[in-house]
């Protein structure tokens, strides 16, 4: 799961545009050249309203508006799990759509049964090789232990603040 931001970014040659992040360089991205060139748009008080994120800036020409784009899903997929028992591959899935400002509920699917699941969130991607085909792909800044349902799903703590 990663936390997404929306912000007015600037870079070479490009003016103050709407950015988003998931907090790594391969997740930020420009969304819009709003004032092209080096002038910039100003983007203010992004929020979210049903599918869509609106925001106001300045084109250049028509003074400040509104604008208004699609809301982008909050949730990337980041590794995949392990075969495990049964051939079953552990899988965490959101539980309801992604919304900024609001908590992200991760699940487990595809669980050991009456089993101990540890969700581990960090602020830094690994690639750490633990044996059995599997790898640690977080810095481990927080961990929670959970115990699996009978069917191997499990209610992770939420995301605040996604």
């Amino acid at each position: 799961m990663a936390r997404i931001a929306l912000f007015g970014g600037r870079t070479t040659g490009v003016g103050r545009e709407p950015w988003r992040s998931n907090g790594f360089a391969a997740g930020t991205a420009r969304l819009l050249d709003i004032n092209p060139g080096s002038a910039s748009s100003e983007p203010l008080e992004f929020t979210q309203s049903g599918g869509l994120v609106c925001f106001s800036a300045d084109d250049g020409a028509r003074g400040r508006e509104l604008w208004a784009m699609p809301a982008f899903p909050a949730v990337f997929a980041y590794g995949s799990g392990c075969p495990g028992t049964g051939g079953l591959v552990p899988r965490i899935v959101a539980t309801a759509p992604a919304r900024l400002g609001t908590a992200l509920e991760p699940a487990l699917r595809d669980g050991l049964p009456n089993a101990i699941a540890i969700q581990s969130l960090g602020l830094a991607g690994l690639d750490v090789p633990i044996g059995g085909g599997g790898s640690v792909l977080t810095d481990a800044v927080v961990s929670n232990a959970v115990i699996t349902s009978p069917t191997g799903t499990a209610m992770l703590p939420a995301l605040v603040g996604v």
